[in-house]
């Protein structure tokens, strides 16, 4: 999204009193990232971010940024929740990141998306698919003969589980297709078997069955 359009929005929500709330979790995989949407709603933005992406899952440790004067009820849900952060796990983050082992972390997780998308662009080539060049996924568009659950369900029956287009959208959509993750498989070797499994299948016709109600 563009700064430009990012300004846009920002100043709606500004103007309506319409809070944002931004996960960008995955923001630190792009080395030229823009400034968050959040940081041109000062009155409205809600930033989230967390460690556990871009330094290592055991590391649960996320933080929030509110608009000035509105941290007591955030404050308040955390602590009807899980109380507090773990300790230990806060010490070791806060160190990590002043020691600057927590950008080595980075720097590994940006090396390994980087791969994997070129993995990808080689198993996939010319098919219909769109993803950030650091992302840990891509949408796969599908042709005309499949619908999105049932290519779903193909792919998971064959060990290789995609999420269909209707897990991301908030109205009916016409359009068919799956969003592919690169980051779940443990290694890139287990990962180019899976993504061949998927971009096999693409060519493929569905099964009668698949149709039937």
């Amino acid at each position: 999204m563009p700064v430009a359009r990012r300004r846009a929005i920002a100043a709606i929500a500004e103007r309506y009193g319409v809070a944002i709330i931004e996960d960008d979790v995955y923001g630190f995989l792009d080395e030229q990232a823009l400034p968050p949407l959040t940081s041109f709603a000062p009155t409205q933005g809600h930033y989230l971010t967390s460690l556990s992406k871009s330094i290592g899952p055991g590391l649960r440790v996320g933080f929030l940024s509110v608009p000035p004067g509105r941290a007591e009820p955030f404050r308040t849900a955390v602590q009807s929740t899980v109380w507090m952060a773990t300790p230990l796990v806060a010490e070791i983050a806060a160190r990590w990141i002043r020691n600057g082992v927590g950008d080595w972390y980075v720097a590994q997780r940006r090396n390994e998306a980087r791969e994997r998308q070129h993995l990808a662009r080689r198993i996939f080539g010319n098919r219909d698919y769109a993803a950030h060049p650091f992302g840990m996924h891509l949408w796969l568009r599908l042709p005309g003969t499949w619908r999105a659950e049932d290519f779903a369900a193909a792919a998971a029956e064959r060990g290789a589980p995609v999420t269909p287009v209707s897990a991301f959208a908030v109205a009916r959509t016409r359009e068919q297709a799956v969003r592919v993750s690169l980051g779940a498989a443990p290694d890139q070797g287990r990962l180019s078997r899976a993504l061949t499994v998927v971009a096999g299948l693409v060519e493929s016709e569905p099964q009668p069955y698949l149709e039937v109600v």
